[in-house]
């Protein structure tokens, strides 16, 4: 077996696992926000939805990275084969929250692995705490 052939065994492997070890959680997405006539944001409405995750808590090291003022922040990491969608400007769209265990989270970044390994990657932070 070549080199090539183990690395995509693995990573549909990792992607299966990801399935297995996931979860049920609330899904909150809005379509793209908008600006009134005076400049003035506004924030698209919600609609909600039921995804599967799988959610780990943040390492130290990876906390380390953070900015030192959100650190202190409830911070996880969350991994998918549904495609998440963190902040972006240029889209003008508002971050994903997902609600897991009456917590309610939004996701700040998102990592896309898709076309290698089937999944997506992403931190999210508790809101309202």
């Amino acid at each position: 077996m070549s080199s090539h052939e183990v690395i995509n065994l693995m990573l549909s492997c990792l992607a299966r696992a990801i399935n297995n070890h996931s979860r049920r959680v609330e899904l909150y997405r809005g379509e793209t926000s908008a600006f009134d006539d005076k400049g003035r944001f506004i924030e698209a409405p919600l609609d909600a939805s039921h995804i599967m995750v799988s959610i780990q808590p943040m390492k130290g090291s990876e906390l380390k990275d953070l900015p030192e003022n959100r650190r202190s922040e409830e911070w996880i990491k969350l991994y998918s084969t549904y495609p998440l969608c963190g902040l972006s400007v240029d889209d003008q769209r508002q971050p994903d929250r997902i609600k897991d265990k009456g917590k309610l989270y939004e996701i700040q970044t998102v990592t896309d692995w898709d076309d290698v390994a089937g999944y997506y990657k992403a931190t999210a932070v508790r809101q309202g705490q």
